[in-house]
C-alpha cells in the first residue's frame, strides 16, 4: 500500500456531492470534513483555540447580539445588545464600562444595521426610529433617537388639504388639518410648512434722503404704494399671499453710516447696486446673541463700480440680514468725479433680494388627538398661523416606516429601504450627517429611487469606489457616472449589476470586495468588479460547500489577524469559518462547533491580533444559559485544542 502525503488543505471542506470529482483542480486540496480546525493560508490546518468565558449575557433567557466599536486599535469596545438593554465592554479587560436602556427588543437586535463615524454609531431598524450611540469617554455613553437638523421629507403636498398652527412658536401647539390626515403612527413624525414671504427684498438708498425708512406695499401685484412701519411689521410676521411689502432706508451722505430695515430668511440671497455711489456697502448678519452684527460681504465704490453680478450667498438656517452704507462723500465730488455733475440722475441704491418666496417652518408631532388635530413641537418658527397647502410630511415615521439600510460615502450618510419607499435612498448634506435638506447646491441632500421592475427593499449598502446596494432582487452600483466626479443630486447614475438578491444581513468588506448573504440566507456571495465584464459580478463562495450554510446565516463578521477569516453564525448553532485570501486563491471553509450553539459573533480590529467575541447558548446543570465568550489567542503549540 502506498501513501501520499497531504500538505495543502487550502480548498477547505467540500460537499460530499463532489467526492467523485477528482478531475477538479483543487480536489486534492479539499477535505471531506474539517471541524474545529482553522485553515492557514500557507496550506496547513491547526486546531482552533478555545472560547473562554467573559461574562454571562444580561438576559440569559433572551437572544443577544454583539457589535464591535473600534475607536482606534488601542481603544476598542464590544457592544452587547439584548432585551431593551445595551452593555459596553472594554475589549482588553472584559470589564463592563456602561449599561444603557435600549429601545430594541431581543427579537429585533439581529435586524439592526449600523455605521460608525469616529465616536458615534448610527443604528437603523425597519421598525424603530434611527438612533445614535455616542461615546464621550470610555465609561460615558449615550443612546437616543437622532434629533434631525433637517429631516428627510416626502414629496410636497398636491392635494387641497391645508395645515394651520395655533401659534408660530412653542410646544404643545395644535396643528389642524382641513381633512382627515393624522394617524397614531404619526407621533414623532416631522412636518415642513411653508408660507408666502411678503418681504422678499430690502433696499438702501446710497447718498440721498433724510435718514429715515420708506415703507411701501402692493396688492395683487399692482403698483407700489406708500405704507407704514406698522403695516410692514404686521405683514412680515403674518404674511398675506396677496400683499407684498418692502422697506427702503433713506440716507444722507457725508461720512455717516446708515442701515436698512432687517429681513429674516433662509436660502439663497443676492445683492445688487445701481447708480453712482462713493463709499462702502456692507451686508451684515445678526449674531446669535441677538444684539451684534457681523460682516458677511463688503463692496467699495468711488463712483466707478457696482457690486459684482455674482454677489450672492446662502443661509442654511433662519438668519437676519441688513444692509449698511458707510458714505465716504458726495459721489460727484472732485475727489472721485471729473467733469460736470449730471443735471439729472437716479439716486444710487443697494438691494438685497431673497430667492425663495416662501418661509419654511418645521414641527414634530408629539401627540395625535384625532384625524385632523395633532399636538406639535415647533422646531423652526412659523411665519404665520394662516392655513397653507404648501407642506411636506417627513419620510420616516412609524406610519411610513423607518430605514433598514445605512451607508457612508463621500462624506454623506445614506439611508434606504423604508416600508413606504423600499427602494429609495436618501443622502445627507455633505459633512452634515443629520441634515437632509435638499436644494440646488451640489452639497445639499439628495433623494433617489431605483428604477426597477420590482419594488424590492434595499437590504444593505456598502462603499467601495462607488456605493453598492442590494435589494432582495438584485445588486446595484450608485455613482456620479464619471471618474473623480463627486456624487450629487444632479448626476446620480444607478447601474444594475447581478440579480441574485440579498438577505437583510449586514455584509463585510474584505479588501476590494463585499461578502454578503444571498436572498435565501443560505449562500455567501462575493460582490466584486470584473474587468472582463466591465461590471460587478457575484460569485457563490459556498458553491463547493453549500452544506456549511444550509441552515441559514444570521450574522457575518470579519477578522484580519492572525489571518483573514470570515465568521458566519448559522441557524444550526455552528460557525462556518472561511479562510479568505483571494489574492492567493485561498478560499477554504471549516465548521466550528461547541457544546451548545453559537448565536452571535463580532470581531474588533486590533494590534497585534483582532479580538473575536461570540454569544454561545449552553446547557449547564440542566439550565440553558447564554454566555459571552472570546476566542483565545493562538498558541505556538499547533496541537493545542479545545
Amino acid at each position: 500500500m502506498s501513501w501520499k502525503p497531504l500538505n495543502n488543505f487550502t480548498a477547505g471542506e467540500w460537499t460530499p456531492k463532489l467526492d467523485a470529482r477528482s478531475d477538479m483542480a483543487k480536489y486534492h486540496n479539499a477535505c471531506q470534513k474539517l471541524e474545529n480546525m482553522r485553515v492557514m493560508p500557507y496550506g496547513g490546518v491547526r486546531f482552533r483555540p478555545g472560547f473562554p468565558l467573559v461574562v454571562r449575557t444580561l438576559h440569559q433567557d433572551k437572544p443577544a447580539r454583539l457589535m464591535a466599536f473600534v475607536y482606534s486599535v488601542t481603544d476598542r469596545h464590544m457592544l452587547e445588545w439584548s432585551n431593551f438593554s445595551l452593555r459596553v465592554f472594554d475589549v482588553e479587560t472584559g470589564a463592563v464600562m456602561a449599561t444603557l436602556v435600549s429601545p430594541y427588543a431581543a427579537e429585533a437586535v439581529h435586524s439592526i444595521q449600523y455605521r460608525q463615524i469616529n465616536d458615534v454609531v448610527y443604528l437603523v431598524h425597519p421598525d424603530y426610529p434611527v438612533h445614535k450611540l455616542s461615546r464621550y469617554a470610555a465609561d460615558n455613553w449615550t443612546l437616543a433617537p437622532v434629533a434631525w437638523g433637517y429631516p428627510a421629507l416626502r414629496d410636497e403636498n398636491t392635494t387641497d388639504t391645508t395645515l394651520a398652527l395655533a401659534n408660530t412658536t412653542g410646544t404643545g401647539v395644535t396643528m389642524t388639518a382641513s381633512a382627515p390626515l393624522f394617524r397614531p403612527g404619526h407621533v414623532g413624525s416631522y412636518w415642513e410648512m411653508r408660507h408666502i414671504r411678503n418681504a422678499q427684498s430690502i433696499s438702501l438708498k446710497l447718498g440721498s434722503g433724510v435718514g429715515s425708512f420708506t415703507y411701501e406695499k402692493r396688492v395683487n401685484g399692482g403698483s407700489w404704494q406708500d405704507s407704514t412701519a406698522w403695516e410692514f411689521t404686521e405683514y412680515t410676521v403674518s404674511p398675506d399671499p396677496n400683499v407684498e411689502v418692502r422697506a427702503t432706508a433713506n440716507d444722507t451722505s457725508g461720512g455717516d453710516s446708515f442701515v436698512s430695515a432687517p429681513i429674516t430668511f433662509s436660502g439663497n440671497w443676492t445683492i445688487s447696486t445701481s447708480g453712482y455711489w462713493y463709499g462702502t456697502v456692507i451686508v451684515e448678519r445678526l449674531k446669535s446673541d441677538g444684539l451684534t452684527w457681523e460682516t458677511v460681504r463688503k463692496y467699495i465704490s468711488n463712483s466707478d463700480r457696482q457690486a459684482p453680478s455674482n454677489a450672492s450667498g446662502r443661509e442654511e438656517e433662519e438668519s437676519t440680514f441688513r444692509l449698511r452704507y458707510e458714505a465716504a462723500g458726495d459721489p460727484f465730488s472732485a475727489e472721485v468725479w471729473k467733469g460736470t455733475k449730471p443735471g439729472s440722475y437716479a439716486y444710487a441704491q443697494a438691494t438685497l433680494d431673497i430667492e425663495e418666496a416662501y418661509k419654511k417652518s418645521l414641527v414634530r408631532v408629539t401627540t395625535v388627538t384625532d384625524t385632523t388635530h395633532a399636538q406639535v413641537e415647533i422646531l423652526v418658527p412659523a411665519a404665520s398661523t394662516t392655513a397653507t397647502d404648501v407642506w411636506s410630511e417627513g419620510a420616516w415615521s412609524a406610519e411610513r416606516g423607518f430605514p433598514r439600510a445605512i451607508g457612508l460615502y463621500e462624506q454623506r450618510l445614506y439611508f434606504a429601504g423604508t416600508r413606504e419607499k423600499p427602494n429609495t435612498l436618501w443622502g445627507s448634506v455633505v459633512d452634515d450627517f443629520e441634515n437632509f435638506e435638499t436644494g440646488t447646491d451640489d452639497d445639499r441632500g439628495l433623494v433617489y429611487t431605483f428604477a426597477a421592475t420590482e419594488q424590492n427593499a434595499v437590504q444593505w449598502m456598502e462603499s467601495l469606489k462607488d456605493i453598492r446596494a442590494a435589494t432582495t432582487g438584485r445588486e446595484f452600483s450608485v455613482s456620479s457616472g464619471m471618474n473623480e466626479e463627486p456624487l450629487t443630486a444632479s448626476n446620480v447614475v444607478i447601474q444594475s449589476g447581478s440579480a441574485w438578491g440579498a438577505a437583510h444581513v449586514q455584509p463585510v468588506v474584505v479588501g476590494r470586495v463585499i461578502l454578503y448573504v444571498d436572498r435565501q440566507a443560505k449562500r455567501v456571495r462575493e460582490l466584486s468588479y470584473l474587468m472582463e465584464e466591465d461590471g460587478d459580478v457575484s460569485q457563490d463562495m459556498t458553491l463547493l460547500a453549500p452544506h456549511m450554510t444550509e441552515s441559514g446565516v444570521r450574522q457575518v463578521a470579519f477578522a484580519r489577524q492572525p489571518d483573514s477569516q470570515v465568521f458566519c453564525v448559522c441557524n444550526d448553532g455552528s460557525l462556518a469559518v472561511l479562510t479568505y485570501e483571494r489574492d492567493h486563491d485561498v478560499t477554504a471553509w471549516a465548521r466550528w462547533t461547541t457544546q451548545g450553539a453559537f448565536e452571535s459573533v463580532a470581531a474588533a480590529q486590533g494590534a497585534p491580533l483582532d479580538e473575536v467575541w461570540t454569544v454561545v447558548r449552553r446547557r449547564i446543570n440542566g439550565v440553558d444559559v447564554r454566555q459571552i465568550e472570546r476566542l483565545a489567542p493562538e498558541s505556538d503549540d499547533i496541537f493545542e485544542g479545545t
